[in-house]
């Protein structure tokens, strides 16, 4: 006799539901503080500047409307804030060269992190990538693009809860999603881009939130890709969804990172389309190696198909750039990979920095801080700076291919190791 499952489900169904109310009364009734930037050292602050230490006090003890910071012991502290006024003193008093982003008819750089096998570590990249460039004053829209809403999360909200819209059809503080540029009828560009990005607790970052409704999505650009023109929005072409939005929202920032979902999804490949350079990790093990040997020769179809079908709407890659994360250098399996890897992927595909597995990546990541963010115990110092280092290289890496898309010099290859916060 056949089973029925329906009476079992709608059990279940049920019982989550209140225990989903239950959780709901609880987190109200909690209070938890909201994540918020932590200050930064006098150091750390110079670095972001990109000036020495002790030019950074000449500036403060003259005044003249240089951010002062706060005083703490024998050391000052800066906000985010404070940094980005002192940038704009610098620029103004001193020197052009400390303006940072985007000139005035230059467009904001369009960056995809992607890779259709899971667990790689794609999030995490694409938000300390988002973080260095913020730290050093580019205004950054983060876009989250996979249901599982672990960027969203990162930056301390909670995509069951906090994203999409509430009961009573209020807009919930993680925004209504790309779903709502997707969704939209004519004429509500402007509402539905407001209602898509919300800002951050870093001042430098704009976020567009995720949850599970990015299926809906997916189901929508389907019917349209599939549709006889009868369907909603089929006028707009369903693979330049993202492509209009960046074009439409882009004016007030320099870069826009999409985190991709870790498979091929409609979303993704709009991604690709609206996007100048594709940022791919890969963890070095012989699994993922075959894995990425197939993404690649995907990533060809996709721009034979652009190159096709697009023609100028499609301005094609900047750059693709495979990096290995979680890099241990003493491992032999993970040194013949990477080894592999340097003989049979071309140069120009290949970022020549990794990202490597310290501790106190670990760490970040299971208490939802990033490492610019931690605050790391004295036992963590070194683990801490050795995974700063990395994530810098990377992120300086990823900033002179913007500024070479831009038409500007490319900062010394020499300033990585200089890009370690104390």
């Amino acid at each position: 006799m056949k089973t029925s499952w329906h009476p079992v489900l709608f059990d279940a169904m049920a019982k989550l539901r209140k225990r989903q109310a239950l959780i709901i009364a609880k987190r109200n009734e909690d209070r938890r503080p909201v994540k918020h930037l932590r200050a930064f050292s006098t150091k750390e602050a110079a670095t972001f500047l990109g000036i020495t230490e002790s030019y950074l006090r000449v500036k403060i003890a003259e005044g003249d409307g240089f951010p002062q910071g706060e005083k703490s012991g024998s050391t000052r502290w800066f906000t985010l804030q404070e940094i980005n006024r002192a940038r704009e003193h610098l620029a103004a008093k001193s020197h052009d060269r400390y303006r940072v982003g985007k000139g005035e008819f230059d467009r904001p750089f369009v960056i995809t992190g992607a890779n259709y096998k899971g667990g790689v570590g794609k999030s995490t990249i694409t938000v300390h990538l988002a973080q260095y460039l913020a730290l050093r004053g580019y205004r950054v829209l983060l876009v989250d693009l996979d249901a599982q809403g672990s960027t969203t999360s990162l930056f301390g909200l909670d995509p069951t809860w906090q994203v999409g819209f509430g009961e009573n059809g209020e807009l919930l503080p993680g925004g209504a999603t790309i779903n709502a540029w997707i969704d939209r009828r004519e004429g509500e560009d402007r509402q539905a881009a407001e209602q898509a990005i919300v800002e951050t607790y870093w001042p430098n970052i704009d976020l567009v939130c995720a949850n599970a409704r990015l299926q809906h999505v997916e189901s929508l650009l389907a019917a349209r890709k599939n549709s006889d023109r009868s369907t909603f929005g089929a006028d707009r072409p369903y693979d330049m969804e993202l492509k209009g939005f960046v074009e439409h929202v882009g004016k007030p920032y320099d870069v826009v990172i999409f985190d991709t979902r870790p498979d091929i999804s409609l979303l993704t490949l709009n991604a690709f389309t609206a996007s100048n350079g594709l940022l791919l990790p890969i963890l070095p093990s012989s699994v993922d190696l075959r894995s990425m040997a197939d993404f690649l020769g995907y990533l060809g179809k996709i721009e034979q198909h652009n190159q096709q079908f697009l023609g100028s709407d499609w301005e094609g890659w900047q750059f693709i750039k495979i990096f290995c994360n979680r890099y241990v250098n003493t491992s032999r399996p993970q040194a013949d990979m990477l080894e592999s890897i340097e003989k049979d992927v071309h140069k120009d595909l290949r970022l020549a920095d990794h990202m490597v597995e310290t501790s106190a990546l670990a760490t970040a990541g299971n208490i939802r801080w990033t490492l610019y963010e931690h605050a790391p115990a004295k036992s963590e110092d070194r683990s801490h700076k050795r995974a700063l280092a990395a994530m810098d290289a990377i992120g300086l890496s990823i900033e002179n291919e913007i500024l070479a898309y831009w038409g500007r010099a490319k900062k010394d290859r020499s300033a990585a190791s200089q890009l370690m916060p104390a």
